[in-house]
């Protein structure tokens, strides 16, 4: 569709053209890895992790997906979207460690639903993930696999956040400028703490997965390097205690 709105010029070869935009020039390394996913994924994984069997057009959807700019796969309900999504995290995964060690994958879908289903699905890959989201919103089962899990099992950030609330009870019951300056300063220790947990645990993860819109949270952009100003931004020091390699470009 986007072709159409461009008005061909003369001697343009637009079946090269469409190719070259549907499949990205690629490293040799990254051909390689995708190859090795598809090989593998069509062998149903190994003795560690075993996935499901896949039909020959779940496979080509797979193939095409490794290799392809977009690829829209469509099916009734009941015809295993959500699985070769799974598969197809699965490859980008093993692509992604092939490309860079802080490369990660953005797993979306458009519903809380269809995110906590592609999150499952993605599990039973053997792969580790972060679902970032309102817990309150998301399948419980999810829950030990939530950003704010992540945080609350930080210690550097549970500390953080109980000095925060004891700072606040002392203003609370003498409040004067030497407690109010007291309980600011640890509020802000605090949410630095926590994005630095954040940004931790993104980075270990295989696969962040989220709604769409969720996409957007301003933990996710942070663990890419992305503030919305310089004051939303932890310390240096403390993105290299999450991170030795938090200098380096950010992850994908």
């Amino acid at each position: 569709a986007i072709l159409d709105t461009f008005q061909p010029q003369a001697g343009a070869d637009w079946t090269v053209l469409t190719r070259r935009l549907a499949r990205p020039e690629m490293s040799s390394a990254l051909r390689r890895a995708s190859k090795e996913a598809v090989a593998y994924i069509r062998l149903g994984g190994d003795e560690g992790r075993r996935l499901k069997n896949f039909n020959s057009s779940q496979l080509s959807a797979v193939a095409a997906a490794l290799s392809r700019r977009l690829t829209m796969i469509q099916g009734p309900p009941g015809t295993g979207k959500t699985t070769v999504g799974a598969a197809v995290v699965l490859g980008y995964a093993h692509m992604a460690r092939s490309t860079s060690p802080s490369a990660r994958v953005l797993a979306c879908a458009f519903s809380n639903e269809g995110a906590d289903n592609l999150a499952e699905a993605i599990l039973s890959n053997g792969l580790e993930i972060v679902r970032v989201g309102r817990p309150s919103a998301m399948n419980p089962n999810l829950y030990n696999h939530t950003l704010e899990v992540a945080i609350e099992r930080n210690p550097e950030a549970s500390r953080k956040v109980e000095e925060a609330r004891e700072a606040g009870r002392i203003y609370r019951r003498v409040p004067n400028s030497k407690n109010r300056n007291a309980a600011t300063t640890a509020v802000r220790e605090s949410v630095w703490a926590c994005q630095v947990a954040a940004t931790a645990a993104l980075r270990r993860a295989d696969v962040v997965v989220s709604t769409c819109i969720g996409a957007a949270d301003p933990r996710i952009l942070a663990s890419c390097g992305i503030y919305p100003d310089d004051d939303s931004a932890p310390p240096v020091n403390d993105l290299h205690a999450a991170d030795p390699d938090a200098s380096k470009t950010p992850p994908g």
